[in-house]
């Protein structure tokens, strides 16, 4: 944790920032932290970062004072924003993630639910090696869509857009976790009504896809240790700065 990933998150994300032409976005959890942490590389390559998970969310507001507000790129969300402007403005929009049928039952699912938007193309999200990679960030830039939607999972797909920039692509493009197979599978609605309301969709997910008991019982247990200790320490970092700025005008 360092001061500017505070205050991008600090700032939030709207639908027109994610769409705006250069920009990046990607969403942290308790389990994505953990896995990010440690690559300050790709926390800086990603211009805005939003809190996905009412946990964490509660856990900063409450540590900086601040209103810090959800974030997902997922029907409870960001997701139809984003989408709807696209569509309206006759946009036109890339998808990558997940396995071959998924992403292709996506991307159908885009079509019906948003006849106006462009699907400039779509691709499962495994590749052989860094090669291909980057073979398919060329390409994708090379097609120039307006919007990409990548869904690895953390540090893969902040790698890819990344990447993406590197090679080229002018557009934004923003990460979305498992919310294409998710969709691919259950439509729009993926999580009950109630279980968005009472923000228990950490318990939904475990419930429809049991290989993630690991994460939020034992993953994201050491994740909040690990935060409250970075977030220790940035409180002191920034309480350091500040005494000595004060101690130079002085």
């Amino acid at each position: 944790m360092n001061e500017l990933l505070r205050s991008s998150i600090e700032q939030g994300v709207t639908p027109e920032l994610m769409l705006a032409p250069g920009q990046s976005t990607s969403f942290l959890n308790p389990f994505s932290y953990l896995r990010l942490r440690g690559r300050p590389d790709l926390l800086g390559a990603i211009r805005h970062w939003a809190i996905d998970g009412k946990s964490l969310q509660v856990l900063l507001a409450r540590e900086w004072g601040v209103d810090i507000r959800r974030a997902s790129f997922d029907y409870t969300s960001l997701a139809d924003p984003v989408f709807g402007d696209l569509s309206r403005r006759g946009g036109s929009m890339f998808v990558l993630g997940s396995d071959p049928q998924s992403v292709e039952r996506f991307a159908e699912h885009l079509r019906n639910g948003y006849p106006s938007l462009r699907i400039a193309g779509y691709r499962n999200g495994f590749f052989d090696g860094d090669d291909e990679r980057r073979a398919e960030a060329r390409r994708i830039a090379a097609l120039a869509p307006d919007f990409v939607l990548v869904g690895m999972g953390a540090v893969r797909q902040e790698e890819f857009v990344r990447i993406l920039f590197e090679e080229g692509f002018r557009g934004a493009a923003a990460t979305c976790g498992g919310f294409i197979h998710q969709t691919a599978r259950s439509g729009a609605r993926y999580y009950p009504a109630w279980v968005d309301r009472l923000n228990l969709r950490f318990a939904y997910r475990m419930f429809d896809e049991p290989a993630l008991v690991r994460r939020y019982a034992i993953d994201y247990p050491r994740a909040f240790m690990v935060i409250r200790r970075d977030l220790r320490a940035l409180a002191k970092s920034v309480e350091s700065s500040s005494r000595s700025r004060m101690e130079k005008s002085s």
